[in-house]
């Protein structure tokens, strides 16, 4: 569906192009073209701001979408403010922040939005890497006052296999980019990457600030993220949770030079089509080495279609996402994340003595297969896995109880960890995880999908997941796709279906 609407006016035109294949996972739907002829409002003067802020000026004079940084009525908008108070410590010492940016200037607003109005920011650590020259995006830095830098790479220059690949175009994008970002701060150690289409929770600074030390005390660990990918409104409500997981989740994440260094050559020498996340969290590249991700993201994917993210996709998987909306301090336990405390905590709750292991023969889409309120203690779940990455099994209890499931990330030594509702629930992927030996011998585990008809229709039932999972207290949480009328600061949906900031 397309549309052409005046702010504070009426819609001009609007066209849709139905299409039922669309509501497939990893199906693109037909593309919608429509035309149409609209009045332009008379040119507002805005004198003192062509004045004394040109930049802004000549910016607001050609976009829109930018909140109170294009009112004439506002001198000094909320993002140009004085830089909001340091946190308590020096955990980002050093740290640059990255900002992977295209040709879409109204959503890096809205990252950098949430980025530059928090604890902890500082702006000259700031740099944004723009693919290819838009000067849209470019006049928008420059009145933010960021740092930023042009990939001028062209097609001719990419090797044949991978010249008609948007994957190997923006692979070699982040390299650029993580080149570029080292090169101007030569003596940051760590990076934080945040793209565009990513919005970050209140407390992000803090959050990264508090676990960025392990990076450089637990060789076992290559990354920390913002992100958790099993991180769903009915899934995750611990803010002060964090997990040890062997994927790289990506959507606001932490690594050290070092590691870059160790890994950049080998990128660089892949020559056809691939996606750097994925090639990222390959085995041999991690070698056994895993990142840290909170129960409760710091970070909220509003992109609704991408290179490889379509609508549909992110209706399923995406808009019933929660984060954080902490804006003061909340420590978080970050010691147990070390190696040899988390393996001790991870056996203190599957051996505690209120742990308690399912053995249901309920279908796992049954709506009495998981409880929503067993509060005594830890659920032990077991499924059947082969290997690291086997999902077949995964795919069926995953999907029922609105899970990603397409692969399976997100888990520790064949372990997944998450809350259904109220229950705290351990998935054990049976036999491949080696705490599969606890497992009573008398526990039911789910087997595998049966045949292509199931995946497909557990693949329909996925695109549901923001409706068949609801939890009232928590959806003010889940960043609504709008922004109120002069601030691009996320806004909340409440329980009764209002919206408030």
């Amino acid at each position: 569906m397309a549309a052409v609407t005046v702010v504070g006016g009426a819609t001009v035109a609007e066209s849709f192009s139905p299409d039922g294949s669309s509501l497939k996972l990893g199906v693109f739907s037909t593309p919608v073209a429509m035309e149409t002829v609209f009045r332009l409002l008379p040119e507002d003067s805005c004198t003192w701001m062509k004045a004394n802020q040109k930049h802004r000026a000549r910016l607001c004079a050609h976009s829109d979408g930018y909140g109170d940084l294009c009112d004439c009525s506002v001198q000094v908008p909320q993002i140009l403010l004085p830089q909001p108070k340091p946190l308590p410590y020096d955990g980002l010492r050093g740290v640059v922040v990255l900002v992977i940016a295209g040709n879409r200037p109204s959503s890096l607003y809205r990252c950098l939005f949430t980025l530059l109005t928090q604890n902890g920011v500082n702006k000259s650590r700031f740099l944004v890497s723009i693919d290819g020259h838009h000067a849209a995006v470019e006049a928008l830095l420059d009145v933010l006052g960021i740092a930023w830098i042009q990939n001028d790479m062209s097609v001719d220059d990419f090797p044949a296999e991978g010249r008609n690949s948007s994957g190997f175009r923006i692979s070699r994008h982040y390299i650029f980019s993580l080149e570029g970002a080292f090169s101007k701060f030569p003596e940051a150690q760590r990076v934080i990457i945040m793209e565009e289409d990513l919005l970050a929770s209140p407390d992000f600074f803090d959050y990264f600030g508090q676990t960025a030390w392990l990076l450089d005390a637990d060789p076992s660990l290559y990354c920390v993220s913002a992100w958790n990918d099993h991180g769903a409104l009915h899934t995750s409500r611990d803010i002060r949770r964090l997990y040890r997981i062997e994927t790289h989740p990506g959507y606001g994440w932490m690594m050290k030079r070092s590691y870059f260094e160790a890994v950049v050559q080998e990128w660089k020498n892949i020559t056809g089509d691939h996606d750097w996340d994925i090639w990222m969290r390959s085995p041999h590249l991690r070698a056994e080495r895993e990142c840290v991700v909170p129960s409760v993201s710091r970070s909220f994917h509003y992109g609704i279609v991408g290179a490889h993210v379509n609508g549909v996709l992110t209706l399923a998987h995406f808009t019933g996402h929660l984060m954080s909306a902490a804006r003061t301090h909340v420590h978080l336990k970050t010691e147990v994340l070390l190696q040899s405390n988390y393996e001790r905590h991870i056996y203190e709750l599957l051996l505690g003595p209120s742990t308690v292991y399912l053995n249901s023969t309920l279908s796992p889409c049954h709506p009495e297969m998981l409880p929503k309120n067993f509060t005594e203690g830890p659920l032990v779940v077991a499924f059947e896995m082969v290997s690291s990455d086997d999902h077949t099994a995964w795919a069926r209890l995953g999907g029922c109880h609105g899970l990603w499931n397409l692969d399976t990330r997100g888990h520790h030594r064949g372990l997944f960890r998450f809350d259904y509702y109220n229950t705290s629930v351990m998935a054990v992927g049976y036999p491949f995880s080696e705490y599969s030996w606890i497992l009573p011998p008398h526990v039911h585990v789910i087997r595998s999908l049966e045949n292509d008809e199931e995946r497909e229709e557990l693949g329909k039932l996925s695109t549901q997941n923001r409706m068949r999972f609801r939890v009232h207290d928590l959806e003010r949480f889940v960043p609504a796709l709008l922004v109120e009328a002069f601030s691009p600061r996320p806004v909340y949906l409440s329980a009764d279906g209002s919206f408030i900031s």
